[in-house]
């Protein structure tokens, strides 16, 4: 297993989880850059059987010795994170069959040379975080390349085994009232943040805490001020850097709600999949959300209609076991994915 780029790493537990379902424990290759800038991901799970080796992908000398390495363990499968990006080639150059996990469809499809060549191969196979953008990329397929490919499906759910080691004065509670999480990449494109805004002007015990950064976080922390709702929103960061997952965890724990603010359509409904899905089924945790992404991705929550403002009572509906559920029925489905992974090897 292999996570070049210190991006997207959060997913690999339930992926290890899965193999670990099916006998198998894996060597996971990990940039080492992500140990450094957000701690050690896998200290906060007890129960997951791996092999770590923090890697440093920095260097042509460094790609070309590890891809050595790989070619002489003989690896029975080499599963590439965070495919669509660079280091794509570099994947696809690897003895071994490779499962490529493709977090962005539009992305991976516009690098074109690589994804005919992913498709076209029978040593690659291709996996999509979630239906919605499984869909997307199988129908690209049958009109673009004139052929079928089979495209593996997995919600790569966020559940840490080892809770007890989360900071609880993270994010503290402060408030007597309802605490949503915003979970996912700042930004204005896909995310509409002026809802938000008008539900914490009318609901005033309600405090959201920001545990993510993103390319407008400073936008939103400017809005915020704008707003006089500096009280109702806190930062896990004050300058949008990346914080430890150990605190993010801590900070979604100890929510009430997780909350998408996705825009209607956006890229979340067709083409990848938002951190806010994967942490809202593996940490139980209702979902705040529109009506399209609750047909996509059927996580239990209060659907939005219109605006924000129509949620009158956010602590209306237990979900308590719908969540339990969801959860269990994703790890399951995971496992079910990669037998048919194994299957090919």
């Amino acid at each position: 297993m292999i996570e070049y780029w210190p991006v997207h790493e959060e997913i690999l537990p339930s992926h290890i989880y899965s193999l670990n379902a099916l006998g198998v424990k894996p060597d996971v290759f990990l940039n080492s850059d992500s140990i450094t800038i957000k701690g050690d991901l896998f200290s906060l799970y007890n129960q997951l059987e791996l092999n770590l080796i923090a890697y440093p992908f920095k260097g042509i000398a460094k790609w070309k010795a590890l891809a050595n390495r790989i070619n002489e363990e003989k690896y029975d499968l080499v599963i590439v994170n965070s495919f669509q990006t660079g280091g794509s080639d570099w994947a696809l150059s690897l003895e071994a069959h490779k499962l490529c996990l493709v977090h962005s469809v539009l992305e991976f499809y516009n690098n074109r040379k690589t994804f005919e060549s992913a498709v076209e191969r029978d040593d690659v196979s291709l996996m999509c975080l979630g239906a919605a953008s499984t869909t997307t990329l199988q129908n690209i397929i049958s009109h673009a390349c004139k052929r079928r490919k089979e495209i593996h499906s997995i919600y790569a759910a966020i559940f840490p085994d080892n809770q007890t080691s989360l900071d609880r004065r993270v994010c503290p509670t402060t408030c007597k009232g309802t605490r949503i999480a915003i979970v996912g990449g700042i930004n204005y494109k896909n995310r509409n943040f002026s809802h938000l805004f008008q539900l914490a002007a009318s609901h005033r015990d309600v405090v959201f805490d920001v545990v993510s950064g993103g390319q407008d976080f400073g936008k939103l922390q400017a809005e915020v001020r704008e707003n006089a709702l500096t009280g109702q929103f806190r930062f896990l960061s004050n300058d949008g850097s990346r914080t430890s997952y150990k605190d993010m965890f801590a900070a979604v724990q100890g929510s009430d709600y997780l909350i998408t603010g996705f825009k209607s359509p956006c890229r979340y409904h067709e083409f990848s999949i938002s951190s806010v899905i994967n942490y809202a089924i593996g940490f139980r945790k209702p979902l705040v959300q529109d009506p399209i992404t609750k047909m996509l991705y059927e996580i239990p929550g209060p659907i939005v209609h219109r605006g924000l403002e129509e949620i009158l009572d956010l602590k209306e509906e237990d979900y308590s076991q719908a969540l339990v559920a969801r959860l269990e029925q994703a790890k399951s489905s995971s496992v079910q994915a990669y037998q048919r992974v194994l299957a090919k090897c």
